[in-house]
């Protein structure tokens, strides 16, 4: 049987907070920027309890007049690291409460951008750390199925005090979508600093077959954020146990994270369903086809004898050997039970039955033979 191949490239989002996401979910015809720094996003220092005024711009790029809603929103790390922000239905919690913002709609004409103060206010009982949330402002007449124009200016709050960077791999799991198998490992950012690992993956059989070893590179983690890390195979995957081991490193921070025979069980039956790690309390998933991920298709080795990896190799392997140690068993007892060869003596030359060549001649009659008389003719004397 031919082995299984996989491709895995990580598809890394670009969207780390310098550029602002323009053209998230569609093209834009209108803007958005900090007018204090002319950036398209923010970034303050405060300390809990603080609060300071934020303007935003909001302009057309085209001669038509554009009406636009404009709205805070839940910032989360999507597959493979970088930035996803949550549509307007989504809850608002964490960093996004901080912002005194509400929804608002504002119709943009090419003669007179608008612009809009926020207060960014840090609660007294704010923990240090670097925060993430963001301000949407997305195309209000969108027809209903379509993609929804809208730009984001992230908005990065750091919070004084003691840094402690930590990342944790949380699980493993695996999973068949459209028939392809589908390894996904889920790494959690439980510091709270923002963190860019990197560092290398393999997964193995249990025999020892190297499937995938690579290097790997993750876009932005967001503290307090989990994200996966996703293998594709462009098979199925025969059921069995698969041992993964990945090694990650933020070279900023020091933080690190790793596993070296982490187990994941691949079984029969109908795929299951993918699952999306359960956001914090700071970022609601939105998770759609757009969440990057890992994708490709590197073709891997042949398994030895081509046959299928990890427990039925084992289970063949030891039927094997039981099959020669009871053959061996069996030789043993059957000699043990034969009895022991009758000691046959040689027979001497004078025991021997004589053949017809060597039959002694028989002995002579001691009878003696009457003499024969004999007889003379009349008329002689």
């Amino acid at each position: 049987m031919r082995w299984l191949g996989t491709t895995f490239i990580i598809l890394l989002t670009l969207l780390i907070g310098v550029p602002a996401l323009a053209d998230q979910n569609g093209s834009a015809s209108f803007g958005m920027e900090h007018v204090e720094s002319g950036l398209t996003h923010i970034d303050i220092t405060l300390e809990p309890g603080e609060s300071e005024e934020v303007t935003l711009r909001h302009f057309v790029r085209d001669d038509a007049e554009v009406d636009v809603t404009v709205f805070p929103s839940n910032v989360y790390t999507v597959r493979g690291g970088g930035m996803g922000v949550n549509d307007i239905d989504h809850a608002r919690t964490g960093a996004t409460t901080w912002l005194d913002l509400r929804t608002t709609d504002f119709n943009l004409t090419p003669d007179e951008p608008i612009e809009q103060s926020i207060t960014i206010t840090v609660p007294e009982d704010a923990e240090p750390g670097e925060y993430i949330t963001a301000i949407v402002s997305a195309k209000t007449d969108t027809e209903a199925g379509a993609d929804r124009p809208r730009q984001v200016v992230p908005v990065y709050i750091n919070v004084p005090g003691t840094r402690a960077p930590e990342m944790e791999i949380e699980s493993v799991q695996h999973h068949v979508a459209e028939g392809q198998s589908v390894v996904s490992v889920t790494l959690a950012n439980t510091g709270n600093v923002h963190l860019r690992p990197a560092g290398s993956f393999a997964i193995r059989s249990l025999a020892g077959t190297t499937l995938a070893d690579t290097a790997i590179g993750l876009d932005t983690v967001y503290a307090g954020t989990s994200t996966r890390i996703e293998i594709t195979f462009t098979e199925e995957l025969p059921a069995g146990e698969y041992l993964i081991a990945i090694d990650l490193r933020d070279d900023i921070t020091g933080a690190s994270a790793g596993a070296d025979d982490l187990s994941v069980i691949v079984g029969g039956g109908e795929p299951a369903a993918e699952q999306t790690p359960e956001p914090t309390e700071a970022a609601e998933s939105d998770d759609d086809a757009e969440n990057g991920g890992i994708i490709g298709g590197i073709r891997l080795p042949e398994l030895p004898s081509g046959r299928t990896p990890g427990m039925e190799g084992l289970i063949l392997g030891g039927l094997a050997l039981f099959s020669i140690m009871v053959l061996v068993a069996t030789l043993i007892v059957r000699r043990s039970q034969r009895g022991p060869a009758t000691d046959r003596q040689p027979v001497s030359v004078a025991h021997r039955r004589p053949t017809m060549l060597q039959q002694e001649p028989p002995a002579r009659s001691s009878h003696r033979p009457r003499p024969i008389r004999q007889l003379v003719p009349p008329g002689r004397t």
